[in-house]
């Protein structure tokens, strides 16, 4: 308050500029302050945005006892509060936990078929749910830069996964335009680990690669000497 006016804090702004629900930015701002003080994990962090009102957690079904059996392993690195198992709250805390599973095994590379089976839903759904687990990632990105900087890398790096669904060793070369998780996958595979891995590779060797192909192993050859100057981070920055 100011005089006879109110000013909108740094805080305040940053949440209406992100467009996200108030009380998602406070839950966002919460998990940050303390994963200085627990070994904060990915899942920790997909379970932070489950847990907000703008994303619509997944359905508990009778099948879903893993789930329990799970939290039971994992509460101790959560970053939000864990309800007491006779609470009201503890089924929504259970449904929210099943969602950042279900993300963490995409970033796992797991199959579509594979998730629509273990989690019952459809692969419409699982898209609806990375979309707008992206939009929640680069908002807790934002309010890192803000209460936990040492957050801003890991957050960076856990986004791109989760916009590829992709394990972390393959982050290089999904910063390449074209390359998806399948592609990346199958060139991690043939043991080109990262960019400098396929820099002087003959094109015919690449163009043979199962997904590969003329046409991508040339975008890659171009993509490659147009930036060989460049750092990583920067070609990672140009990926979206």
């Amino acid at each position: 308050e100011t005089e006879d006016r109110y000013m909108a804090t740094l805080f305040g702004t940053r949440t209406s500029s992100l467009y996200i629900d108030p009380l998602s930015a406070i839950q966002l701002k919460t998990a940050l302050e303390r994963s200085n003080e627990k070994e904060a994990t990915s899942l920790s962090f997909l379970h932070a945005i489950c847990a907000t009102p703008d994303l619509r957690s997944l359905y508990l079904r009778g099948s879903d006892a893993w789930v329990e059996e799970k939290a039971d392993c994992v509460q101790h690195s959560l970053l939000l509060d864990v309800p007491l198992a006779s609470s009201n709250e503890y089924e929504w805390f259970l449904s929210d936990l099943k969602t950042a599973l279900l993300l963490e095994d995409w970033i796992d590379e797991r199959p579509y078929d594979a998730l629509v089976q273990k989690y019952n839903i459809w692969p419409g759904d699982i898209h609806s749910i990375v979309e707008m687990a992206e939009w929640l990632l680069h908002a807790t990105r934002e309010f890192a830069r803000m209460y936990n900087f040492s957050c801003v890398s890991d957050l960076n790096d856990l986004l791109i996964r989760v916009q590829n669904g992709c394990k972390e060793e393959l982050l290089n070369l999904v910063s390449l335009k074209g390359i998806g998780r399948v592609r990346a996958r199958a060139l991690y595979s043939e043991g080109f680990h990262s960019i400098n891995d396929l820099r002087n590779v003959p094109l015919e060797r690449l163009a043979k690669i199962k997904t590969i192909g003329t046409a991508v192993a040339k975008n890659i050859k171009q993509q490659i000497g147009e930036s060989g100057m460049r750092g990583n981070r920067q070609l990672r920055g140009s990926r979206r």
